[in-house]
């Protein structure tokens, strides 16, 4: 009964972490399974006094029906809302909205399209690169560095994710042998910088170009990737200044992809003190003798 509740649970998009999860692990002595220690985390199923979970007994009437109360109350406590937002939002920081959907119903996020016409940015400002650090300042407040970001159940988080629109179509280059493009993963850092990119410049206009790696400005999405490799890392430019260190430049970025407890699970990385997030702009080969290809795609006017 554990496992089909948490199936449950896991389908409307809530999971157990954190604290919670630990306390249950410790308090349940003889149940090993992760399912089980996390619907007693939620105080579904809470085990008997001294500890144990006792897997093997059966379940008699009376006790399915107070787990199963449980579990109703807890999913309507716990349900993840659907916002509504008015058509045209001015405030930056309002331009996007949170609610459970795709995969497993996870937590996934929306960009509100303000209507603004191509040539501005998504809160009605001129496309500057003033303005564009203004939004991503907005943007950090959102998804803040350390967030989770990208699937992977057995880290036991509520994911977040993103399914790009018409940005997918236009970002589908082919450069040299390599297929610089990955957004079908809306759960992958590409699907995270779609997200930013939509955040500042809309999601329906203001269309991207490649450009020569020789020009960066704020904003831009790079890809980086191994020349005849498919899979390709992609982040988002935070700043036109570069640095070059043994003849590659590089530019801080952001980006959702930097695996934790050695798993393929991201978090979202700004460029924080202390912290190392750049991004190389030019093309080199590594210690392997594989080389790399990054491409700059940006929206700023022609």
């Amino acid at each position: 009964m554990a496992y089909a509740i948490y199936a449950l649970l896991l389908w409307r998009g809530i999971k157990s972490f954190g604290e919670e999860y630990e306390a249950a692990k410790e308090r349940i002595t003889d149940c090993y399974s992760y399912q089980v220690i996390a619907i007693c985390a939620y105080g579904i199923i809470t085990g008997y006094p001294d500890g144990t979970f006792r897997p093997m007994n059966t379940m008699n009437r009376a006790q399915a029906c107070v787990v199963i109360d449980r579990t109703a109350k807890y999913l309507g406590e716990n349900a993840i809302p659907e916002v509504t937002f008015p058509a045209n939002v001015t405030d930056p920081k309002n331009t996007s909205i949170a609610k459970g959907r795709g995969y497993m119903n996870q937590l996934g996020w929306t960009i509100v399209d303000n209507g603004y016409p191509a040539g501005t940015l998504n809160n009605g400002k001129p496309i500057t690169e003033e303005n564009v650090l203004e939004l991503l300042a907005s943007a950090k407040q959102n998804w803040h560095t350390g967030m989770r970001w990208s699937g992977g159940e057995w880290e036991g988080m509520v994911p977040n994710c993103y399914n790009p629109g018409n940005i997918s179509i236009g970002y589908n280059p082919v450069v040299s042998n390599m297929n610089v493009m990955a957004f079908g993963r809306y759960s992958g850092a590409s699907a995270f910088a779609a997200m930013i990119s939509d955040y500042v410049f809309g999601p329906n206009d203001n269309p991207g170009r490649q450009i020569s790696s020789g020009n960066v400005h704020a904003g831009d999405m790079l890809f980086n990737g191994r020349r005849g490799d498919p899979k390709t890392q992609v982040m988002i430019v935070l700043s036109s200044e570069t640095q070059t260190i043994d003849g590659v430049r590089y530019v801080p970025v952001c980006d959702a992809n930097r695996y934790v407890d050695g798993h393929i699970n991201g978090i979202v990385l700004w460029d924080e003190p202390g912290t190392v997030s750049v991004g190389r702009i030019d093309s080199y080969t590594d210690a392997d003798g594989v080389t790399w290809d990054p491409v700059i795609y940006f929206r700023y006017p022609a």
